[in-house]
């Protein structure tokens, strides 16, 4: 399970940057805040993370 885990992370990681270059042309300031917000979204709505996505995408 901990291989997973690491792929998972890294994986967030990864969109984490995404949001964070996409975002790039509003401001810094205003950058951050919506990197913030986005991970505020995450946590709140999806508190197992990209793997509790996927499981319950993948039950369906």
């Amino acid at each position: 399970m901990s291989p997973i885990q690491g792929k998972i992370t890294m994986y967030g990681a990864i969109m984490l940057y995404g949001v964070y270059l996409a975002m790039r042309f509003v401001g810094v300031v205003y950058n951050l805040i919506a990197v913030g917000a986005v991970i505020l979204i995450f946590v709140t709505y999806f508190p197992k993370g990209i793997w509790g996505v996927w499981e319950r995408v993948s039950s369906e």
